[in-house]
C-alpha cells in the first residue's frame, strides 16, 4: 500500500541495519508465560508516574513524520492517548503540531526536543510547548548528525522531500496513498 520509499523508511535501520536485526532477534527470544487459574477480578493497571496516574503501565514513544504513512495519524495516536489515559510523547518530527496534537491527546502529551544547532529554533520549540501546556519535556540525545540509512538514500528520501522520476513513479504505482496526500 505504500510507495517504496515510505515503506523502507518505516521498515529500515541504520547501516547495515544491523542494530534492527539484534533488536529483532532479542525480541523474538522472549517468552511470556502465561498464568492459568489465577484470579484477576481486582485487574488494575493503572499506573502512578511522575504525579499522574495513568490507565496503563505504558505510553506512546515518539514518532517522526507519522503523517506520511497514514493521513492525521499524529492525531489518532493523540486521541488514543486520551481514550485510554496514556502519555502520547510528541515528536520534535511530528507531522502535526504541538499546539493541535496536544488539544487532541486532552493534555496527555509529552514533547520530546531534539535540539537542533540553532539554539533559537530549539528555545522557540520549548517555548511553544509550554505555551500549548505541555508539562513534560523529554530531552533526547541520539547523534550528532544524521545517521546513514542506504535504503533512504537508494529511494531518494530526505526531507525536505524533492520529487524526480524515481519517486514520481513510485507515487504514481501507488495512488491511494498518494491522493490521499493531497485530501
Amino acid at each position: 500500500r505504500l510507495p517504496r520509499m515510505m515503506f523502507d523508511f518505516i521498515e529500515g535501520g541504520t547501516g547495515r541495519e544491523m542494530a534492527a536485526q539484534t533488536n529483532r532477534a532479542a525480541l523474538d527470544g522472549l517468552k511470556l508465560q502465561s498464568r492459568a487459574l489465577v484470579n484477576v477480578e481486582q485487574l488494575e493497571t493503572v499506573t502512578a508516574f511522575l504525579g499522574t496516574d495513568y490507565g496503563l503501565p505504558f505510553g506512546i514513544a515518539p514518532m517522526g513524520m507519522c503523517n506520511l504513512i497514514s493521513p492525521n495519524a499524529d492525531l489518532a495516536l493523540s486521541r488514543q492517548a486520551r481514550t485510554r489515559n496514556i502519555p502520547h510523547c510528541v515528536s520534535t518530527a511530528a507531522s502535526t503540531t504541538l499546539e493541535d496534537t496536544f488539544v487532541e491527546s486532552g493534555g496527555n502529551a509529552w514533547f520530546q526536543l531534539y535540539a537542533g544547532s540553532d539554539a533559537d529554533v530549539t528555545f522557540e520549540m520549548v517555548d511553544r510547548a509550554q505555551a500549548a501546556g505541555y508539562q513534560h519535556l523529554v530531552f533526547t540525545v541520539d547523534t550528532p548528525r544524521h545517521s546513514r540509512r542506504a535504503r533512504d538514500l537508494s529511494n531518494g528520501f530526505a526531507v525536505p522531500l524533492k520529487i524526480g522520476p524515481k519517486q514520481f513513479i513510485d507515487f504514481a504505482l501507488h495512488l491511494q496513498w498518494s491522493i490521499s496526500r493531497c485530501i
